[in-house]
C-alpha cells in the first residue's frame, strides 16, 4: 500500500537571538518514506528559493529536521520544508525565522589618549535590534549624566545595524583617567564595551640645573627630570641668552640625556641658561634660571682711533679710544704702548704701560723724553687679565725742532783778505 506524505511535525514559524542555535523542525510520514528537502528564499518574488545543504554552522538531521548553529542576522528569512514520496505532489511549508540581536560590538575595547586641558571624544558603535538603549558609564558603577557634570556632553545617531554613540568630557584633568565602559540593551539582552581614557599631561620642569664645567666659549650643563617624569620626556629643550637679548636654544634627544655641551659662546659674557622637558603632551614649564659668565680670553682687538702728535721737542701725546666690545673679552685693565725711532735699525719697540679700562672716552699718555726732531712709530695694545691683545696699526709723529743742544765744534779761521777772515 502506498501512502502519499503527510506531516509528523509541521514546520512554524520560530524566533532565535543572535549567535545561538535553533531547530527547524519538519518531519513527515509516508509509503514509501518521503525525503525531506530544505530551501531558503533567496529574494522578494515567490519561488526563489535554493537548496540548503549541509556545511559549517548548517546541519541536515536525519529526521528531517534542519540545525542552525551560531545564527547570525544573514540566516533570517523565509525557509521551504519540502516532503516527497513518488506519491501525489508532495507536501510543503514556509515558515519565517526571526534572528533576535541583542546589542554588541564589534571589537571589545578601546584606547583613547588626550592631553590634559583637551577634550576627549569617547566613541562606540552598538549593533542590534532597535529601540537600543545607551549609557555611558565610569568605572562601570557611575553613569556620566550631563546635566549633574557640565563638562560632559553625549550624543546618539541612529545606524542601519543599530547606534553610534559619543560622549564628550572638556577641559580633561589627570583624574578623568580611567575605565569607561559604553553598555548598550534592548529587549533582548546587553552588552558593554571598554574604552581606557588616558589623559597626558606635560611633563613637570627639570631640576637641579648647574654646570659641570665653565669655559671661554663653552658650557657644560647638567640636570635631573623631576619626578616620575623620565620615562615620558621624548626630548629637552637648553634655551640661553645673553642678558636682555633674545632666546636660543638647543633639542637633546634621541635618546634624552640629562646634560648638555653648549658651544659657540662670548668669553667674559653673562648668560642665563634654563631647560624645558617635552614629552607627548606637550612641554613642561621652564626650570629654575641659571645665571653664568663665561671665562675671558685675551683681547681679540686693537684699540680703535689710535693718533699722536708732537707738543714739544722731546713730548708726544697719543689719544686712543677702547677696542670694541665684543672684542675686549674680559674687562681692560690697561694698555701698553710701544714706540721706536724710525732712525734705529731695531725692529723691536720700547714698551711702556698704562692702567685703566678707558671705556669711559679717551685714553692718553704722554711720552716724554724723547729726541727732539725725531720721527717715532707707535703701537698700542690692550690687555685684561689673561693677556694683551693685538697690536693697533702704527702711526707716526715727530718731535718738534729746538735750538741746537750743543755748541759748534773745532772752529777754524782763514784769513781772505787783509779785512776779512
Amino acid at each position: 500500500v502506498k501512502v502519499p506524505p503527510r506531516w509528523i511535525v509541521e514546520p512554524t514559524d520560530v524566533s532565535v537571538e543572535r549567535n545561538r542555535h535553533i531547530t527547524l523542525h519538519c518531519q513527515a510520514q509516508g509509503v514509501p518514506v518521503p525525503t525531506i528537502q530544505w530551501k531558503k528564499a533567496t529574494g522578494s518574488k515567490s519561488g526563489d528559493y535554493e537548496e540548503v545543504r549541509e556545511r559549517p554552522y548548517t546541519k541536515l538531521l536525519t529526521n528531517g529536521s534542519l540545525l542552525l548553529q551560531h545564527v547570525k542576522e544573514d540566516r533570517e528569512g523565509f525557509y521551504l520544508c519540502q516532503a516527497h514520496n513518488g506519491i501525489g505532489t508532495g507536501i510543503g511549508k514556509v515558515i519565517q525565522l526571526k534572528v533576535n540581536s541583542s546589542p554588541y560590538f564589534s571589537g571589545q575595547s578601546k584606547m583613547v589618549t588626550v592631553k590634559k586641558g583637551d577634550t576627549a571624544v569617547m566613541q562606540c558603535e552598538v549593533k542590534g535590534d532597535k529601540p537600543i538603549n545607551v549609557v555611558w558609564l565610569r568605572n562601570g558603577k557611575h553613569e556620566l549624566n550631563p546635566s549633574t557634570n557640565y563638562r560632559v556632553s553625549i550624543k546618539q545617531d541612529a545606524t542601519p545595524e543599530g547606534i553610534h554613540a559619543e560622549v564628550q568630557i572638556s577641559n580633561v584633568e589627570s583624574s578623568d583617567s580611567g575605565a569607561y565602559f559604553c553598555q548598550a540593551s534592548n529587549l533582548y539582552g546587553r552588552d558593554q564595551q571598554l574604552v581606557q581614557l588616558q589623559v597626558q599631561e606635560p611633563p613637570q620642569a627639570p631640576s637641579s640645573l648647574e654646570t659641570s664645567q665653565i669655559g671661554s666659549r663653552v658650557v657644560n650643563l647638567k640636570w635631573q627630570p623631576r619626578g616620575g617624569d623620565a620615562a615620558e620626556v621624548s626630548k629637552y629643550i637648553v634655551e640661553y641668552r645673553e642678558i636682555d637679548r633674545q632666546w636660543m636654544y638647543m633639542e637633546i634627544s634621541d635618546p634624552p640625556q640629562y646634560s648638555a655641551v653648549i658651544e659657540n659662546l662670548k668669553p667674559a659674557t653673562n648668560y642665563v641658561f634654563r631647560v624645558i622637558a617635552e614629552g607627548p603632551a606637550g612641554r613642561s614649564s621652564p626650570s629654575q634660571e641659571l645665571f653664568i659668565k663665561t671665562e675671558p680670553q685675551r683681547p681679540a682687538g686693537a684699540p680703535l682711533n689710535l693718533s699722536a702728535r708732537p707738543i714739544s721737542s722731546t713730548e708726544i701725546l697719543i689719544n686712543w679710544m677702547p677696542p670694541t666690545y665684543e672684542l675686549r673679552h674680559g674687562e681692560i685693565q690697561g694698555y701698553n704702548i710701544g714706540y721706536r725711532s724710525i732712525n734705529t735699525n731695531s725692529n723691536s719697540y720700547n714698551f711702556t704701560s698704562v692702567t685703566g679700562d678707558g671705556e669711559d672716552g679717551t685714553g692718553e699718555l704722554l711720552l716724554a723724553n724723547l729726541a727732539k726732531f725725531t720721527r717715532y712709530t707707535i703701537v698700542l695694545q690692550a690687555y685684561n687679565q689673561v693677556g694683551p691683545g693685538p697690536l693697533s696699526e702704527p702711526v707716526t709723529a715727530q718731535t718738534m725742532e729746538d735750538v741746537p743742544s750743543k755748541p759748534p765744534e773745532d772752529i777754524r779761521c782763514v784769513a781772505l783778505t787783509s779785512t776779512s777772515i
